[in-house]
């Protein structure tokens, strides 16, 4: 080998290498973007249309193998007023509490993220209502626990919980687990309420307003 194509060789082999590095920077790079993409910056929890699309991939799942699924509808009490009396740092110091208070309880294939107005939902594979009751209870008692060292406020949720049923779609056992949350709000708050499974049977939330533009 001369010494030109020793050269040759090298400096191709130097180049290669060097563009499949920059070329591992850029997948990871983008794989990056599109996981902050999928996350709200402010909670940390899921994107709605991720979520969405995620959950329905699982209660596919759970229909497929006859498991059950269930979902949770959280919103925390006086979270507003918390943003009013004392400026947004301490209200998305709230919203960051909260997320994380839920990520404490949830298990790893159970689904967070954000919903719509502030609201929060949680979707558990393979359980039913009674366990989507103690899953809310255990959030519910975690947020209740939060003691902010710097500023005198009780955080506390209310929960919603519904089972989806085997003739219902997805979106309407979300509206019962929306409708069962303002129920638990109208009766004080801090507090976990659940839509029983015979309301799916007999359409008893075919009166409320579609998902897009619930608030």
């Amino acid at each position: 080998m001369t010494v030109l194509s020793s050269v040759f060789f090298w400096t191709t082999l130097i180049l290669l290498a060097v563009c499949g590095y920059l070329g591992f920077l850029v997948y990871r790079l983008t794989k990056f973007i599109e996981e902050i993409k999928k996350h709200d910056r402010l909670s940390r929890a899921l994107e709605w249309p991720y979520i969405e699309e995620q959950a329905k991939l699982l209660v596919k799942h759970c229909r497929r193998y006859g498991e059950n699924s269930s979902f949770l509808m959280l919103d925390g009490d006086g979270f507003r007023k918390i943003f009013d009396d004392y400026g947004p740092a301490t209200g998305n110091e709230a919203l960051l509490l909260l997320s994380n208070g839920v990520r404490k309880v949830v298990r790893e294939v159970d689904l967070f993220g954000k919903f719509a107005s502030g609201k929060f939902v949680v979707c558990l594979p393979n359980t039913d209502l009674n366990g989507s009751i103690v899953v809310a209870e255990r959030i519910r008692q975690t947020i209740s626990e939060i003691r902010p060292e710097k500023y005198p406020i009780s955080y506390t949720v209310s929960i919603g919980c519904s089972e989806l049923q085997a003739d219902e779609n997805m979106e309407h056992a979300l509206r019962r687990a929306n409708s069962a949350l303002e129920r638990a709000q109208e009766q004080g708050g801090n507090r976990v309420s659940s839509s029983k499974n015979e309301e799916a049977v007999t359409r008893k939330n075919s009166v409320w307003p579609n998902l897009q533009k619930m608030g």
